[in-house]
């Protein structure tokens, strides 16, 4: 799968909260890897929901890199925003955990407890960098695929007029699982809100089905949103597994 392409995607799904953030997203030459696209997708688009959403008073720059290691490679998602205290690098992949209030930031809590698990189901790990006040980078590790990476210089995805690059931080690097990725998942669709709950409840057509592994839920789902649906899945004691 060529990480590009998600990539791209990604930023195209976010392309409205970019430009209102006046955001400049850029991004290097990137590998091809084993992956599943949709799951890549949401996985970029959630990094860079959280870099626009936890922005500080700066122009927000938001740069993806790649690193080629040992049977792996390794992304950077970086950002210049308000960072992240070190007692909280793993609770903020805890399901449902938030470090600040709806008020000030709404949001779920479970962006970045997706982002956890599509990388374990890939076989590799997410970690964080950070300081508060400092940005944060958050790289993550995937197994290689044959082919080479996109030749090119760094690319702009995205760029507001008042951007000028990207940060000169470079991501700090770390060891982590070459296992190869998984390519057995099932991937189950619906459509709408309604169907989602039936699904997970398994009612109706979807009785029998197996529980899923991970939930990502479009916020514009017709009949019910994906705000309601979580809402339900949250309420629901028969449902607890799936928060899981």
């Amino acid at each position: 799968m060529a990480v590009e392409v998600s990539l791209r995607r990604a930023i195209g799904n976010l392309r409205a909260a970019i430009e209102e953030a006046g955001a400049a997203v850029t991004y290097d030459a990137l590998p091809t890897i084993e992956a599943d696209d949709l799951q890549l997708t949401q996985l970029f688009q959630n990094l860079i929901g959280n870099a626009l959403k936890f922005r500080s008073t700066s122009v927000p720059r938001i740069h993806i890199s790649s690193k080629e290691r040992e049977n792996e490679w390794e992304f950077a998602v970086q950002d210049n925003g308000i960072g992240i205290e070190p007692a909280y690098f793993e609770r903020i992949f805890m399901v449902f955990q938030r470090l600040h209030n709806k008020g000030e930031y709404p949001g779920t809590g479970i962006g970045l407890a997706i982002c956890k698990k599509v990388v374990e189901r890939h076989g590799g790990s997410i970690r964080v960098e950070s300081a508060l006040g400092e940005g944060a980078s958050f790289n993550f590790h995937a197994a290689q695929e044959t082919g080479g990476v996109n030749d090119g210089r760094t690319k702009r995805a995205h760029r507001h007029p008042a951007g000028r690059g990207p940060p000169g931080r470079r991501a700090p690097h770390a060891r982590g699982a070459g296992r190869k990725a998984r390519s057995t998942a099932t991937l189950h669709w619906v459509k709408d809100g309604v169907e989602a709950l039936e699904f997970l409840r398994r009612q109706g057509k979807f009785a029998g089905s197996p529980r899923p592994d991970i939930i990502l839920l479009d916020l514009n789902l017709p009949k019910k949103d994906g705000r309601e649906v979580l809402s339900e899945i949250t309420s629901d004691d028969k449902l607890s597994a799936s928060r899981s």
